[in-house]
């Protein structure tokens, strides 16, 4: 009981230190920006092959390496999929529309916003 509780603690302690960043730092270089994503790529990362790739690698029957590499690919896919067929507002980020001129128009940004994090949450979901 205890390690989930200090897990819980260290986990959304780390994301209120982000999101206090955030707050803290509105105006920040695209190549600082850069830095910033590249760093939570990397974790991500290391998270996907510690976490995923490698217990798939151990736990998956007579053909591991078949069955690892089909998950990925097949995830990759799905991904790509559900990307094309939501659409995205780049024009905050100062760059034109993507298009979508009458799916945006349709939605608004909380929606949106909503829709990426179950876009993020959906595949850590299925894998646990």
């Amino acid at each position: 009981m205890q390690i989930v509780l200090m897990t819980a603690l260290g986990v959304g302690g780390a994301t209120v230190v982000g999101a206090i960043f955030g707050f803290i730092f509105k105006k920040i270089s695209h190549r600082f920006s850069d830095m910033v994503l590249s760093f939570a790529a990397g974790i991500m990362l290391c998270a996907a092959v510690t976490g995923l790739i490698l217990p798939s690698l151990e736990h998956s029957g007579p053909a591991p390496l078949l069955v690892t590499v089909a998950g990925i690919i097949c995830g990759a896919l799905f991904l790509n999929v559900l990307d094309k067929l939501i659409p995205h507002l780049h024009r905050l980020a100062g760059v034109e529309q993507e298009e979508h001129p009458e799916a945006t128009a349709k939605l608004n940004k909380i929606l949106l916003f909503v829709m990426a994090i179950a876009l993020h949450n959906l595949p850590e979901g299925i894998a646990a």
